[in-house]
């Protein structure tokens, strides 16, 4: 057994000397206190550098954001003025349109009423060809001229109007009973 001691104690020697070599090594290329407190300072400096230049580029970066946006909204505001003026040009010319087409509805509907006026009264004043022709200008006009929404306002008057010529028609008749003896 001592000669297995010595044997591992033999082979032991070199290894702890390689460790010393490599101990010594790293001992003597070991920054100093003043060395590791520059090399510190250093680093700390380039973060700081670095870091301040980064906060630049951001500013500029929020800069050219800030423009980018200012100029896509006045393009927008642009794109929306133009879009406003073109529907107010059809709009306008739609409402001269329609009032052109309004104007000729009218003439044709009062040409054919004086036409229809003119050739009643010419052929000796005929009561019933007159109410034809008033009644045909009448739907003409209703038909032609009104919008749905006049053509009702048209039959609410006429019902009213009958409702009013019925009471006085039963006024005079003495249906009412205010005239009884």
């Amino acid at each position: 057994m001592t000669a297995a001691i010595a044997g591992a104690a033999s082979a032991i020697g070199p290894i702890i000397a390689k460790s010393r070599e490599k101990t010594a090594e790293v001992v003597q290329n070991a920054p100093t206190r003043e060395t590791f407190e520059e090399k510190f300072s250093a680093a700390i400096e380039t973060i700081d550098k670095r870091g301040a230049e980064a906060r630049d580029r951001m500013k500029i970066s929020a800069a050219n954001a800030k423009d980018a946006t200012t100029q896509a909204a006045d393009k927008a505001r642009e794109a929306t003025t133009h879009a406003a003026d073109k529907a107010r040009e059809a709009t306008t010319q739609a409402a001269t349109n329609a009032r052109e087409a309004t104007s000729q509805a009218a003439a044709s509907a009062k040409e054919a009423t004086t036409h229809a006026a003119s050739e009643t009264a010419d052929a000796g004043k005929n009561l019933l060809g007159f109410f034809f022709w008033l009644a045909a200008a009448g739907a003409a006009v209703y038909y032609l001229i009104l919008d749905e929404e006049r053509r009702e306002q048209v039959i609410d008057v006429a019902k009213r109007s009958k409702n009013i010529a019925s009471g006085i028609v039963s006024e005079i008749r003495g249906e009412d009973g205010v005239f009884r003896g």
